[in-house]
């Protein structure tokens, strides 16, 4: 299962990543393990379980929020649907507690890499794209004024 290494950066940890998946042949395997990191998610606090933090167009409650502290954006994330809940397990555990221009600097090439946006029902694609739209926003509020961006 997952778990942040200290001193990590985002390429490394992204490249970690695709190796895991990589070791798994079968793409329905890799959907399997997909769903299993889902459960490597925190509780989202209910704060964040509010219309604001839903990510749009996803074909069940999926929610992407984050803070800015000091100088790195966290994220907070959830989804009733475990590949869904495994794709936002994929970014936080790429992104969170990272500086937002590092994040931009480094898009989620784990998940062509290991052959998920290929794999993905057309729905699935979809807010995919969403979430990845909503880290980059999250990602861009660069003055800080916007605590959590939709």
């Amino acid at each position: 299962m997952m778990r942040r290494r200290s001193g990590e950066t985002i390429a490394e940890r992204q490249q970690r990543l695709i190796d895991e998946f990589l070791l798994i042949d079968e793409w329905a395997d890799r959907y399997l393990h997909l769903s299993e990191v889902a459960r490597s998610l925190p509780p989202l606090p209910a704060t964040f379980r509010a219309d604001y933090y839903r990510v749009p167009e996803c074909p069940s409650n999926t929610f992407l929020a984050g803070e800015r502290k000091n100088g790195v954006l966290f994220l907070h994330a959830a989804s009733d649907t475990p590949i869904l809940a495994g794709i936002l397990a994929l970014v936080v555990e790429l992104y969170c507690g990272e500086p937002p221009a590092e994040i931009l600097r480094h898009p989620p090439v784990i998940l062509d890499r290991i052959g998920l946006t290929k794999n993905l029902s057309p729905h699935r694609r979809v807010a995919l794209l969403r979430i990845h739209e909503r880290l980059v926003a999250l990602a861009s509020d660069v003055d800080g004024t916007r605590r959590l961006a939709s």
